[in-house]
């Protein structure tokens, strides 16, 4: 506790800081290597400060990375919600910034299509919840269970019901927007899926069967086969009691979203490493590879590398994903030899 308190009051006063060294050899030979940068804040304490604060102290971090040699960045974890997925950061010359969000999600999509496949889940059968389907990567998870899923549940914030509820028909609609795109460029839906109602005209707004719009997880998440949760909240909220027996999980959130004691309390739960990755071989990752887990990073940090490996380029590696991008990158990170957690 004493230690806590002493850390608190000396806060404000450390700025960012290189903390080690990172070497990645690619599976074409390539190699990239960097520096993790570290924010002396917790994520409690990034929320707490001012927009205006909270985006200087990322910028600080940015600024410093570039005048260590840096050519990509990557925003980890809370670094990526404070800077609006880095938009509101200035971009030093010859550097790319990237969220990390990308990559975050298609690992999440593969890892629990390997987990599907793994217990036999039929996604085309399943309802899938998105805990936190207003924000970066519940959005473009939303779209890309339209085309898989039978029926979404879109979660938002219940601390803020009437604003949350109108972002999640906006997500709504573009869930059909997006499915219309695909089929307009060939795509092709399992039967049963949302997205071939969609496309034969029998779901044309949230509450037709099909999607739920809701802030209420108590009512609403026990329904879902399969969960995925991306929110920005602090703490723990999810328990035993909103998830069905059986459930397949998927926590992206960093925090997590997951009550720590859930699997000793539900062994019939089946949890997906939410937004991990395996990097290749012989990697040097430091700290940031993950506990217990060699050889294991989050996506975020690996998008970076990837990056970095492959010199991609694209204008939404910030902000709002695409979804091309999330597939081009994802057959990226495969092709240099990183793989999902399953």
């Amino acid at each position: 506790m004493q230690l806590e308190k002493l850390r608190s009051r000396i806060t404000e006063f450390v700025k960012p800081f290189p903390l080690d060294e990172l070497a990645i050899e690619a599976a074409d030979g390539g190699v990239a290597d960097g520096e993790l940068i570290v924010l002396p804040q917790l994520p409690s304490e990034l929320l707490a400060l001012s927009g205006s604060a909270a985006v200087a102290l990322v910028q600080t971090a940015v600024d410093l990375a570039s005048e260590r040699g840096a050519k990509v960045v990557g925003l980890g974890g809370f670094s990526s919600i404070i800077a609006d997925g880095g938009l509101a950061l200035s971009q030093p010359p010859g550097l790319t910034i990237t969220s990390g969000n990308s990559l975050t999600t298609w690992a999440a999509i593969r890892s629990v299509e390997a987990a599907c496949a793994k217990h036999g889940f039929a996604l085309a059968d399943c309802t899938v919840a998105i805990v936190g389907a207003t924000g970066v990567i519940g959005h473009a998870l939303s779209l890309m269970y339209a085309e898989r899923a039978a029926e979404l549940i879109l979660i938002g914030n219940p601390r803020a019901t009437e604003p949350s509820l109108g972002k999640l028909r906006v997500v709504a609609q573009d869930c059909r927007r997006h499915v219309a795109f695909r089929a307009a460029a060939g795509g092709e839906f399992f039967p049963g899926t949302l997205a071939a109602r969609i496309v034969g005209g029998r779901v044309s707004a949230p509450a037709d069967s099909g999607m739920t719009i809701t802030t209420n997880i108590e009512k609403h998440l026990h329904r879902a086969h399969i969960v995925l949760t991306a929110t920005n909240a602090v703490l723990p909220f999810i328990a035993s009691r909103h998830l069905r027996a059986g459930a397949l999980v998927c926590d992206v959130s960093r925090p997590f979203n997951i009550a720590p004691d859930l699997v000793e309390q539900r062994p019939d739960l089946r949890l997906v490493s939410g937004g991990l990755v395996q990097a290749p071989k012989s990697s040097v990752l430091g700290h940031i590879e993950a506990p217990d887990q060699e050889n294991v990073l989050v996506a975020c940090a690996a998008e970076t590398i990837v990056i970095a490996l492959s010199g991609y380029q694209s204008k939404h590696l910030c902000g709002r994903l695409d979804i091309a991008t999330i597939e081009e990158i994802g057959g990226l990170a495969e092709t240099l030899g990183f793989s999902v957690i399953t």
